[in-house]
């Protein structure tokens, strides 16, 4: 009778790849974790300056267009003169001033040297104040704008501009 060889069971790495396979998703995780606390983080403070950045070298072959192929205005003055805002606010005032004068079937493309600015309101209390632009219609006649400046809370000036009577 032969006599049964006992063989030794087979040791399990069962254990051992169910805790490398741990470890690497926790280093994963920890990762990702990093990663995102270092974009949120970055996201939190702002640029000081867009000039520390180098700019983009664009080459676009644009032909200059024919000014005789459009009816731009003839004057070099492109904002209206005068008022209590400065360039700046006469600038952004100007643009609702041009698409209200369009709405209004009075001008295209309305003349900045004609155009005239009244102030009617001196500023009060809150800073509100208001003025009265005239633009020369295509037709020759006039259409005024009631336009007041408020200050805003964010900073800056906010403009409304309404028909006038």
């Amino acid at each position: 009778m032969e006599t049964p060889v006992q063989t030794e069971p087979k040791k399990s790495n069962k254990g051992l790849i169910i805790g490398v396979v741990i470890a690497v998703i926790l280093a994963l995780c920890c990762c990702c974790l990093a990663i995102i606390g270092a974009v949120g983080a970055a996201g939190m403070f702002p640029l000081r300056s867009a000039t520390s950045f180098p700019t983009p070298a664009f080459d676009f072959d644009f032909e200059t267009p024919d000014p005789d192929s459009f009816d731009a205005p003839s004057s070099n003055q492109l904002v209206p003169e005068g008022g209590r805002g400065d360039l700046l606010l006469r600038t952004d005032t100007w643009g609702f001033v041009m698409i209200a004068s369009a709405t209004f079937d009075c001008s295209d493309y309305p003349s900045a040297a004609d155009t005239t600015i009244t102030i009617t309101q001196q500023p009060d209390s809150l800073g509100i104040w208001e003025e009265e632009w005239t633009v020369p219609c295509d037709d020759g006649s006039e259409q005024s704008f009631d336009v007041t400046f408020t200050p805003s809370e964010g900073g800056g000036t906010d403009i409304s501009v309404k028909a006038g009577e």
